[in-house]
């Protein structure tokens, strides 16, 4: 029997990065609106983290990466259904409803980039994810990371080759967009990660997550300020 059959009660875990703290705390104050239970996990060392919020995990930092970042399968240790989110990403609006469990489901949240001038859902990244317990035994590989280029393709596409069913929510979502923080080395180390744990060109996967979240007709140029 599915185990998740109470309403779901907001759990949410994030990290905190050094890096555009008042688009953090800004997207902080929206998740305060839904009374989510809010936990931080936290690479060592990143005490700035103490002034943001008091629930915190310390881990130890993914070394692969140009930055400090905790590792995916820190993020998915969870023991109840648990909401992942980047922690830029505004919660405006939240309907329990639509992120109620169900099984053999991964619900994912899609987002809005805007600035002063326009606002457009965004065509290639995934911001929420709806973690479940029994998730975990998929996204076993120590080398991705939270952040980094591909993290987002690389947790959806395995869960959808294992037999999850991806759905989609976009309400509410929103996010300031900004100039790109990683490194050209960290894009082209994930790009060979994607490639060689799927045996696919990215081309190939990014495209089937175009079509599984219904975005192929989107723009993919970024915002202009």
């Amino acid at each position: 029997l599915f185990p998740y059959t109470t309403l779901f009660r907001s759990k949410l875990i994030t990290s905190f990065s050094p890096s555009r703290l008042p688009s953090q705390l800004n997207a902080l104050e929206t998740w305060k609106q839904h009374d989510f239970d809010i936990e931080a996990i936290q690479c060592c060392g990143e005490t700035y983290a103490l002034d943001i919020v008091p629930n915190i995990t310390w881990v130890e930092p993914n070394t692969w990466w140009s930055k400090k970042t905790p590792s995916i399968i820190d993020l998915i240790d969870v023991s109840e259904p648990t909401l992942l989110v980047n922690s830029d990403i505004e919660i405006r609006s939240f309907n329990p409803t639509n992120w109620q469990p169900e099984p053999n489901v991964l619900k994912i949240g899609l987002r809005t980039d805007y600035n002063a001038n326009h606002k457009q859902i965004n065509k290639y990244g995934i911001d929420i994810f709806l973690l479940l317990p029994e998730m975990r035994e998929h996204l076993r590989n120590p080398l991705w990371a939270l952040g980094i280029p591909g993290w987002d393709y690389w947790l959806v596409w395995k869960l959808h080759k294992v037999g999850y069913r991806i759905q989609t929510i976009t309400d509410g979502i929103f996010h300031e967009d900004h100039k790109e923080q990683w490194e050209v080395t960290d894009h082209q180390r994930c790009l060979k990660l994607l490639e060689f744990e799927f045996n696919q060109s990215v081309e190939s996967i990014s495209n089937g997550l175009l079509d599984l979240t219904d975005r192929r007709y989107l723009s993919n140029r970024r915002l202009k300020p």
